[in-house]
């Protein structure tokens, strides 16, 4: 484009997803005619975006299947019955194709070589350019549009203090939607990509500025409030990382056991345990799903028929006295211990509203023999206590008065992410699941809680 006798030589790029990660490589790759880039819900280190925690977005077969054949001959297709196929590998076939693509992806279940080329994320040192990145609180990608801002603002360079980032209560390219869900977020929640995007290559290509260009370098939707923020850094300053610790009697089990969350470390309390069967697993209800499923919806949605099941684990606190605003990443630190050789542990933060709904808002997981480096996985010792991190990426939103904070632990998310079959077998070819007897500790020596930036 910038050879063109009509061009000024100056080239800014746009696009979405795929179309976004392509602009990162084409910076990385030193394109002198590159003067402003515009990704929207992009993403950026593959291995983690396609495997978080270790474990697997096994929906990752609908863009495979896609990109396999030719324009919507992906539909129709019973989603349902090929995600439950093992082994996992030949979930292509039971579709009636062969994917390379999604072979290769099933195959690398570690950070390799394969995955190394791919990740954008250490090349940002390396650039030195505006960068205007769109994302959602529920886009797959949110983790690469943070780390994406937080790589490129960085001091000591030109284009340092040239950034800028917005999130809004979006799925992935859902910025035109106002309902992710069950949840109306109001008129203020639609965004046009086109009005920033003309906006800022206005800025960078003809050095006008226009109304859309504001002077904070983020702007952030915060739900429950429904409102748009501007910020100066991420995470923002005035957040502080408070834990919130798990409690119970023992019999956390579901919305109606003993489960307690609140500020007061644990003295000696029971654990809490339940059984994870890969042949039942936790359904998946919203969240942060891959785009292109055309059976699974993204965004918010009551979670109440999850949470009446004996797998999840869930902890609440009282009403709210007054509001609490949480805006950063979350983060809850587990301590776990399972029969099995090998397992996951999933978290969810949920809002309950007075009503009863609960409502969810981010959720992550870890798999077991990744929980020291996504390089070299670690089996477990049966019955050891284990210290696990579980990310659950960030949020924005105020929990009202009257609103109860939540969160869920299990051990499945099916399928947001793949079944851990517990065997320690290899991933891409292991076909015969068990159950895994688990336990969580809550206690004086091993607390566990779930970190949130309280905005004070």
């Amino acid at each position: 484009a910038a050879r063109q006798p009509w061009s000024t030589g100056q080239v800014a790029t746009r696009g979405v997803s795929y179309l976004a990660y392509d602009q990162w490589q084409l910076a990385a790759a030193g394109c002198e005619a590159l003067v402003t880039m515009m990704p929207s819900f992009s993403p950026m280190s593959l291995y983690r975006d396609v495997h978080p925690g270790g474990a697997f977005e096994i929906t990752r077969i609908v863009w495979a299947v896609m990109m396999n054949g030719r324009t919507r001959q992906m539909f129709p297709q019973d989603w349902a019955t090929a995600l439950r196929h093992l082994p996992v590998l030949t979930i292509d076939e039971s579709l009636g194709q062969r994917s390379m693509w999604w072979r290769d992806l099933v195959t690398h279940p570690s950070f390799d070589g394969y995955w190394e080329p791919l990740d954008m994320k250490p090349q940002l040192e390396h650039l030195d350019l505006p960068v205007q990145g769109v994302g959602g609180w529920f886009d797959t990608f949110l983790r690469s549009t943070l780390d994406a801002y937080s790589g490129m603002a960085r001091e000591g360079t030109a284009h340092g203090r040239d950034q800028r980032m917005i999130i809004g209560p979006w799925y992935h390219g859902g910025n035109g939607v106002r309902e992710p869900g069950e949840l109306d977020f109001g008129p203020d929640a639609v965004v046009r990509l086109d009005t920033l995007e003309l906006a800022w290559a206005d800025r960078w290509l003809r050095g006008t500025e226009r109304g859309d260009v504001g002077a904070a370098p983020i702007r952030l939707f915060v739900m429950g409030a429904n409102v748009w923020r501007d910020v100066w850094e991420w995470p923002p300053s005035g957040a502080r990382p408070t834990p919130y610790y798990l409690h119970s009697g023992g019999s956390a089990n579901g919305a109606s056991g003993d489960g307690v969350l609140d500020l007061d470390p644990p003295g000696t309390e029971p654990v809490d345990s339940f059984t994870y069967d890969p042949n039942n697993p936790v359904p998946t209800l919203g969240g942060s799903l891959p785009g292109a499923n055309p059976d699974m919806r993204s965004g918010v949605f009551d979670q109440r028929r999850i949470e009446e099941r004996p797998d999840v684990l869930v902890y609440t606190t009282a009403p709210l006295s007054e509001d609490l605003e949480v805006i950063g990443p979350v983060e809850v630190v587990l301590y776990a211990a399972t029969d099995a050789r090998d397992t996951d542990f999933t978290a969810k933060l949920v809002d309950v509203h007075p009503d009863g709904r609960a409502m969810n808002l981010t959720d992550g997981i870890v798999r077991a023999r990744y929980r020291e480096s996504t390089r070299a996985p670690k089996l477990l010792t049966p019955g050891e206590v284990v210290e696990y991190r579980i990310d659950l990426v960030a949020t924005a939103n105020v929990f009202r008065a009257g609103h109860r904070v939540r969160v869920e632990i299990s051990s499945s998310n099916f399928p947001r992410f793949s079944r851990n079959l517990n065997t320690g077998g290899e991933f891409a070819t292991e076909t015969s699941p068990i159950a895994a007897r688990q336990r969580v500790f809550h206690d004086t020596d091993r607390a566990s809680y779930v970190l949130l930036p309280v905005v004070r």
